[in-house]
């Protein structure tokens, strides 16, 4: 080995102290140029600012002298001078000389802080020449200084002065009568830290300086500038605070639309944080306080500044994420009740729109901020969305109702109204001029999947080989909808065209049902052949052959190769009663097919709208329906709502006077009456025990047990320190009590066995653990503890011995096992071993565990439900031995009774309408011999949708793309030959006619490349010979009549994979490859490398057996696909080579080809 490849521990490098700083400066101050230079000085600042903040300071001065150094003095508490105990320093030394040490952690120095992470001053410290630092306080002045961080002294002023070394404290003198305690720091930074020509930015301190005294009206800032002799004073002081900050940032001749607009509120949030031993501890609650200025004016530009404990946030942050939520939120829903606002069928206003022209300032106040980096450009404590959203929205929504101020805010909410249709006209302006083409009033070809390109530029059109994917159903197929209805196909494209976005049930990959918009109905196909599908419902569809319908099993399968009795995904829907034990009465359900069990249909749409930022869980626990209609379930008909406010506008519906009676009766002694009846009536046995029965009841009910834990959360959050403290004893002492019983602790461990001796409880839990297993800093953690344990032989051997004494106590498994084994390997000629091993790695590479686990128990339930849903005639003590008997004849190795029934905790009702609901069934497939134009949508992110009829199927393969800017135009077979054929033959073509009319440029001479509707055109065909030609074709047509796309650098040719290659074992990877040489060599490199590849490699025959993750990575992701540019270097040559290759003249293309045989590389021939 050379001496640049040794490496061993002496090549290891530890920075003690300050020294990481000088080595990373970036690290600590966010970067080496002037902004790291003014970050010094914020930092020094903003611990002068704490104490003003604190109520100690109320003046801070801040000179900036003629030889480059920077002093700030406060007259607060100063700096501790005492010795720290644990390292033996003075309290100055050990926050200016170690990195995280200061008063801001434990939270009793500070109840708010600018500067938490203790590195600030320290940092300033290690990047200064020299550092002074003068402590006033009791009494007595202390005097320190620094070279580089190390403590000692100078013999006189400035940098270059003489310096020792020496720790500790100076005493410099007594403090005159009436004088202020205080700190004044002065340093002088080291520019070889920072870039050259890197200086302190004059104006950003002032910026610094007038912004936190806005923040902090109580504090006085004064800014002096030593100009050569004289000194340049200016005082920065605001009374009113935020409200002055908005007068100051609103732009100069803009005009005020209503007053500033001024909201404070505190509110509590929880976070996981370390207590005082270290120990990371959940939801530690913690307390915030929020200020906000808002006003609104003529202008357009939007102004919204940040701070956090007086640090601007330049980038904003979590509580910007709140108040944007809160403005946008409060506004939509007043211009919704503002009678003649806004007309029918417009869109309601975007955040955008809302922000326009407003001027607001936000300051929050939090104990341990969290921030993105040390810089604190942006803030990322979660909690605080929520706090400042609830504040501002409240505040608000009173603003846009009080009738004091609802003419002012109307003014506003016009304003609001007019920025949203001046922006949606500028919107169809561009869209109209990017989308205008030579064929302008011509309808495009019903194949084409246009995109809503934001710029031409951006924009891909796909030339695809092959249209057999794009087909679907015929028009008046009918689509379930969550409004409660149904619309046909044409129907919704008609609807989508309109701007009209319907919600419709899919299904994620458990088989969940949830909802989504269902996204661009169309025309996929003209002229279709079509097969007829029958339900065992009685229901039929009609579809093209190859549409794909979603089976039980959670997998698909084309429609014309669905057999009499396949088992498919169901929609099933039921209308809730009261009658029936439902909590509610009369609202739609639908059938968890994961879960089997009924779920309301209000439930899924609140939690869509929860998911995509709609609606937040602070606005309350009722899910409202707008409308009033309880079967129109589409989320923009749900909102959220608290119980008092959901209550009494239901009163106001039904009317005051309903309630008006029973109010007076409770005024005039009935409350009373009430409580002593109830007394009476505790004291009866039978009453007590009827009610702790109805008492355990409800606490079986998850869904009162969430409104228990919110009320017990929200009358806990109303204590104060005290009355929490002594709840909290009281509590550790019952729990002391209860514990000390050993009858109790055996009834919990009795418990916990019973609760885990239920198969159906088992496998739950194992499924939340194959979740959580897929976490990968969990694995990782989980695998250096058994790294340690089993670094012990004592922990070795014990779990060996566990293992044998196992197998010792079943000695049937091993014969069993290894009789069967035998059985079906015994015989090598089948290859049946081979194949085994290869589908089981192949699944294994692509299938998560927890996914398999899951997949394989639902199957043998799915199973058992389906045939013991022909037997639901029988009694429920028939049932089992009905059962029982025929799963010994025809499945001998299914689910056997008792642990089905056990999965349904032992429930009849609950089994029967499982296996009532398991599935629908195919009864027969069709070829029809007529003919239809068939429609399609899609469904993004999970690409299925349900039919009316009472099933899944899936959307076109149309997903793996960006409909913002990518486009596709499926081509059918091959071409028209251009080079052999004459102008109008070519015209003629209908595939050739689409594409011109397509890209919308015309041909030939009069082709404009300037009005060419997209950017690039992407030629997508299959990496096989077929494909080959195809391209030649397209790249031929394109050469001849449309050759400024090639010569402008905008067309290409997509190369899809031909090969995947799979490894086995966690982590496994996955290789494309695109030639039998380069999938070869591949796989023998990962041999080499002691991976094991799963055999045998498939082989990609066309672009439709990728699925639409395959297809997005390889051929359709501008990350990650590969293309190649098709150039025209030689134009001349490029024409005899094309006319050689695709003209009619045989004779010479014969001789070429023979000529060019010895250039073949037989190996690379693709047969």
């Amino acid at each position: 080995m050379t001496a640049e490849t040794l490496y061993g521990a002496d090549d290891l490098t530890h920075l003690e102290g300050l020294e990481a700083v000088r080595k990373r400066p970036g690290m600590y101050i966010g970067s080496t140029d002037s902004r790291g230079i003014n970050h010094l000085f914020s930092e020094v600042v903003d611990n002068s600012t704490d104490e003003g903040v604190a109520g100690h300071a109320d003046r801070i001065v801040v000179t900036l002298h003629a030889d480059g150094s920077v002093q700030v003095d406060d007259n607060g508490r100063g700096i501790p001078t005492g010795v720290h105990a644990k390292s033996g320093l003075s309290g100055v030394e050990l926050v200016l000389t170690r990195l995280h040490a200061g008063g801001k952690f434990g939270g009793s120095g500070y109840k708010t802080s600018g500067g938490l992470h203790g590195v600030g001053a320290s940092a300033v410290n290690a990047l200064s020449h020299r550092f002074d630092v003068t402590v006033k306080q009791s009494g007595t002045v202390h005097e320190m200084s620094f070279a580089h961080g190390v403590p000692g002294v100078f013999d006189s002023p400035g940098p270059k002065a003489k310096f020792t070394r020496r720790s500790g404290l100076t005493m410099a003198g007594r403090m005159k009568r009436g004088e202020r305690s205080g700190t004044s720091i002065r340093y002088w930074y080291d520019a070889r830290y920072f870039e050259t020509g890197a200086a302190l930015d004059v104006q950003a301190v002032r910026a610094k300086l007038r912004n936190t005294a806005f923040l902090v009206p109580g504090v006085t800032y004064v800014l002096r500038t030593a100009l050569g002799d004289t000194i340049e004073e200016e005082t920065f002081h605001f009374p009113n605070g935020l409200a002055d900050m908005v007068e100051f940032l609103t732009p100069s001749g803009e005009k005020p639309v209503c007053g500033t607009l001024i909201i404070t509120g505190e509110g509590t949030y929880k976070e996981n944080a370390a207590d005082a031993n270290g120990v990371m501890q959940s939801n530690v609650e913690r307390h915030a306080e929020v200020e906000v200025a808002l006003r609104w004016g003529t202008g357009y530009e939007r102004t919204v500044e940040c701070f956090t404990n007086t640090i601007r946030n330049l980038h904003g942050g979590t509580h910007r994420r709140g108040f944007d939520r809160a403005v946008t939120r409060a506004l939509q829903d007043a211009i919704g009740k503002t009678r003649g606002l806004l007309k029918p069928k417009e869109d309601p206003p975007t955040t955008e729109d809302v922000l326009e022209g407003m001027t607001a300032v936000i300051h929050v106040r939090l104990p341990e901020p969290q921030f993105t980096s040390q810089t604190k450009d942006e803030l990322s404590t979660a909690g605080i969305t929520r706090v400042i959203q609830g504040i501002v929205d409240k505040r608000l929504r009173g603003w846009t109702e009080d009738r004091k101020t609802k003419s002012e805010a109307k003014v506003v909410l016009q304003k609001v109204v007019d920025a949203a249709r001046v922006r949606l006209t500028q919107k169809q302006q561009k869209d109209a001029a990017r989308r205008k083409t030579a064929l302008e009033g011509a309808a495009m070809p019903p194949k084409l999947v246009d995109c809503r390109t934001t710029g031409v530029s951006r924009s891909e059109l796909f030339l695809v080989e092959g249209d057999s994917a794009l087909g679907c159903f015929t028009g008046d197929t009918h689509v379930a909808l969550a409004s409660g209805q149904s619309r046909s196909f044409a129907d919704l494209a008609t609807d989508w065209e309109k701007g009209i976005t319907h919600y419709g049930y899919t299904t994620n990959k458990a088989g969940r049902v949830v909802l989504a918009p269902l996204v661009e109905p169309r025309v996929t196909k003209r002229g279709a052949p079509l097969v007829r599908v029958t339900l065992d419902n009685g229901e039929s569809v009609r579809c093209t052959p190859d549409h794909l319908f979603r089976l039980r099993d959670g997998s698909y399968r084309r429609a014309d190769a669905l057999a009499p009795g396949d088992s498919l995904m169901p929609l099933y829907r039921s209308v809730s009663s009261s009658a029936d034990g439902d909590k509610l009465n009369g609202y739609e359900r639908v059938w968890m097919n994961d879960r089997s069990e009924w779920v309301y249909t209000h439930y899924l749409a609140d939690a869509d709208n929860l998911r995509h930022g709609r609606d937040d869980v602070a606005n309350g626990n009722v899910r409202h329906h707008v409308d009033v209609d309880k079967r129109n379930n589409d989320p923009r008909n749900i909102r959220r709502m608290t119980w008092e406010d959901h209550a009494a506008l239901h009163a106001s519906m039904m009317g005051e006077h309903v309630h008006e009676g029973y109010r007076a009766w409770l005024a005039e002694g009935g409350l009373e009456f009430k409580s002593a009846m109830l007394s009476q009536q505790w004291k009866d046995p039978a009453f007590r025990t009827a009610c702790l029965a109805r008492l355990a009841a409800l606490n079986s009910d998850p869904d009162f047990r969430r409104r228990l834990e919110e009320g017990f959360q929200t009358w806990y959050a109303a204590l104060n320190t005290e009355e929490k403290a002594a709840y909290a004893a009281r509590l550790r002492q019952m729990q002391a009590e209860y514990w000390a019983n050993p009858d109790h602790r055996a009834q919990a461990a009795e418990r916990v066995h019973a609760f885990f001796s239920e198969p159906g409880r088992r496998e739950e839990w194992s499924r939340r653990a194959g979740i959580q297993w897929q976490d990968e800093s969990l694995r990782a953690w989980r695998s250096q503890k058994t790294i340690e344990q089993f670094s012990c032989p004592g922990e070795r051997e014990r779990q060996r011995a566990a293992v044998l004494a196992w197998h010792e106590e079943h000695p049937e498994f091993g014969e069993q096992h290894s009789a069967r084994m035998k059985q079906r390997m015994s015989d090598p000629e089948t290859g049946h071993l081979a194949k085994v091993q290869a589908g089981r790695a192949k699944y294994v590479a692509s299938v998560p565990r927890a996914d398999r686990v899951a997949r394989q128990n639902d199957g043998r339930r799915n199973a058992a439900l389906k045939r013991l849903s022909a037997m639901l005639s029988c009694a429920d003590e028939e049932l089992g031995a009905k059962y029982e008997e025929h799963r010994k004849t025809a499945a001998r190795t299914g689910l056997r009774f008792a642990r089905l029934l056990a999965h349904f905790d032992g429930d009849y009702t609950r089994l029967r309408e499982a296996a009532k609901n398991v599935n629908h069934s195919v009864v027969s497939v069709e070829r029809l011999t007529e003919t239809a134009d068939v429609y399609d949508l899609t469904v993004d992110g999970y690409h299925n949708f349900a039919l009316e009829s009472g099933v899944f199927v899936h959307n076109s393969a149309r997903m793996a793309r960006v409909s913002e800017y990518q486009a596709l135009l499926p081509l059918r077979g091959k071409i028209l030959n251009v080079q052999k054929a004459s102008l109008g033959d070519t015209l003629k073509n209908a595939e050739i006619a689409s594409i011109v009319q397509v890209l919308g440029a015309g041909t030939g001479r009069t082709f404009d490349l300037s009005t060419m509707r997209y950017g690039r055109v992407i030629l997508m065909a299959d990496a096989d010979v077929d494909g080959s030609h195809i391209r030649t074709l397209l790249i031929t047509l394109f050469a001849k009549y449309m050759r400024p796309v090639i010569e402008d650098g905008r067309l290409y040719a997509a190369m899809p994979p031909l090969h995947k290659i799979t490894t086995k074992g966690r982590g496994g990877e996955t290789v494309f490859t695109f030639t039998q040489r380069e999938m070869e060599a591949k796989v023998a490199e990962l041999e080499a490398a002691g991976k094991q590849v799963v055999t045998p490699v498939p082989r990609f025959k066309g672009l439709g057996e990728m699925d639409a993750d395959e297809l997005w990575e390889t051929t359709m992701n501008p990350a990650t696909r590969s293309v190649r540019r098709i150039t025209l270097d030689d134009a001349e040559a490029a024409e005899l080579a094309l006319e050689l290759l695709m003209g009619e003249k045989v004779e010479p293309r014969r001789n070429w080809l023979v000529e060019s045989s010895g250039r073949v590389d037989r190996e690379a021939i693709d047969v």
